[in-house]
Order: C-alpha cells, then structure tokens, then sequence
C-alpha cells in the first residue's frame, strides 16, 4: 500500500520530473509502512543569489508516537561538479532512512527495557484531544489518554512535569502507550 503523500513547492514551480522523483524515493520508504503513518515534502526556496537559488527538501515521515525530520539544500541553476536536485533529494530520503532504522530499533528494545514501567516527564500535552507523551529516560515517546491518569490528576499535568507510568500490553495507534499515568509525589504537592 502506498505511503499517503503530501507534497508542496513554496516560491519554486515544481515540475513533473521532480515530482516523479519525489515519488519515487518516498516508495523507497515502504519497508517501513507498518510504522509510517504519512510523509510530508515541501521543496522551499530558501534564498536567491543573482540568478542563483539555493532550494531546501524537508521530509517529515509520521511515525507512531513521533515526526523524523530530515533536510538538504542544493543550488539552482546546478554549478558544475555540485550535487543537482535529484541527487539532493536522494540523500534527503537516505537522512529518512536511517532515522526510520534507528526507529524501528528503538522499538524493538523498549518492548524489553519498558515492561513494567517507570519514571519519566511529559514530553507533550494536547488538551483539545485530552492525550499527551511522556518522555522515558532512554528517550521512549509512550503515549497516554486522559483516562489513565490516576486521582483526577490530568488537569494538573505540564509539560515537563515527572510522571510515573505503567506500560500497557498492547500497542495503539501512536505505538507504546501507558495503562497508568500519576503525578510523582513532588510534582504532585507543587501543583497543588
């Protein structure tokens, strides 16, 4: 199954060429679809020199739990031995790659290093959505929903805050996610 795509040229007009190539490096990207949940591209031109422009390619691949970033840049018109756009945009989606093998390997060993649980400090809150991350000492995102979170505490919770956790069983949508969220004692009594 394809990769859902979003692709956007800012100040530059992007021809079909280099969306095909575009395309054709985000398949690259397919080994990894059970954990990538969308890839966004935006081509940008960041600066004009004279007759010169010097082009930047984001890639930002959605993966459960976290967005992996990677960026090049690359002048256009091409000067001579200089790499050109497509080779650019190549090394852009190797950067991805390697962040998507780090990935992968992370989640392999937290299921190992996280069974039962821990310490850790909200990562992020979304108080629209009533759900947040927290950060695990070895740099883990477990994800969390309001509902997990002990003693009516969630109102309470920042970012940054220390947390204790439970590690759920299963998996959801954003990878691992807690059973249990509480206020450690000490944050507890300050924001209280």
């Amino acid at each position: 199954m394809p990769i859902p795509l979003e692709l956007a040229f800012r100040g530059i007009e992007g021809s079909d060429s280099m969306r095909q190539r575009i395309e054709e490096q985000v398949a690259r990207l397919e080994p990894w679809e059970d954990v990538i949940i969308g890839c966004r591209v935006v081509v940008e031109l960041a600066h004009r020199h004279g007759h010169k422009s010097i082009v930047e390619i984001h890639v930002e691949v959605s993966v459960q739990g976290d967005i992996l970033f990677a960026k090049r840049d690359t002048q256009l018109p091409e000067p001579a031995n200089q790499r050109g756009f497509y080779a650019t945009v190549g090394e852009t989606f190797d950067a991805m790659l390697r962040q998507l093998k780090e990935y992968k390997a992370k989640r392999r060993r937290e299921v190992k290093v996280h069974e039962g649980g821990g310490y850790g400090r909200i990562l992020r809150l979304d108080r629209q959505h009533e759900h947040g991350f927290i950060e695990t000492p070895d740099g883990i995102n477990l994800f969390f929903h309001r509902a997990v979170v002990t003693d009516d505490e969630y109102e309470r919770l920042t970012e940054g805050a220390e947390v204790t956790y439970r590690i759920a069983e299963a998996e959801g949508t954003y990878g691992p996610q807690a059973a249990m969220v509480k206020l450690r004692p000490t944050e507890a009594k300050a924001g209280g």
